[in-house]
C-alpha cells in the first residue's frame, strides 16, 4: 500500500508541530516541500507569524504567515 502524509513539520518558533516527526523513521522516503520566501524570492523552508497571538495553533493564510527563508 501507498500511504501519502502532507503536514507543517515545525511552528512559527521552529520547534516541532505535533507528533508529526513521529512518522518519518517509518517511512522509506520522506519529501520536503518549499514555498518561495515573500521577502527575498528564495526558497522558503519556515513560516513567519506576522500576528501578536500567543497560541502555537492560528488557523489562517496569508493574512496570518509568510514563507520566509533564513
Amino acid at each position: 500500500k501507498t500511504v501519502i502524509v502532507a503536514a507543517l513539520d515545525g511552528t512559527f518558533q521552529r520547534k516541532p508541530f505535533g507528533t508529526i516527526l513521529n512518522l518519518v523513521p517509518l517511512a522509506e522516503s520522506v519529501v520536503k516541500l518549499t514555498a518561495v520566501c515573500m521577502e527575498c524570492f528564495r526558497e522558503a523552508a519556515y513560516t513567519k507569524r506576522l500576528g501578536t497571538e500567543k497560541e502555537v495553533e492560528v488557523i489562517g493564510g496569508a493574512d496570518k504567515y509568510h514563507s520566509v527563508c533564513r
